[in-house]
């Protein structure tokens, strides 16, 4: 299976495959609840690793997959949510999932 993203050479089959087992947890946990805080994620991962967390969050920001927001009156909440790019990347794997 081959799937692409909107009419552009961005390959979603690709895009999975590079992706790591905590980086797949984080975009259906984003799919399914929109929007995360960094505890809810480092609670996902079963970790208080921010360090660790923040590498799997980089990552997923680089490759345009997620974005992060600041906010609270000293901007230390920082709040998750997936982008087009990474909505396209939960639904192949949502699509893939279901299929075996």
């Amino acid at each position: 299976m081959n799937i692409h993203y909107e009419n552009s050479n961005i390959n979603i089959t690709k895009e999975i495959l590079e992706l790591g087992k905590p980086h797949i947890k984080i975009i259906i946990f984003l799919h399914n609840v929109r929007v995360a805080v960094f505890s809810e994620i480092a609670e996902l991962l079963h970790t208080n690793r921010k360090s660790y967390i923040d590498s799997i969050l980089n990552e997923l920001k680089e490759r345009d997959i997620i974005e992060e927001r600041r906010a609270g009156r000293r901007r230390h909440v920082r709040i998750l949510y997936l982008t087009d790019k990474g909505e396209a990347i939960s639904n192949a794997l949502l699509r893939i999932y279901k299929s075996i």
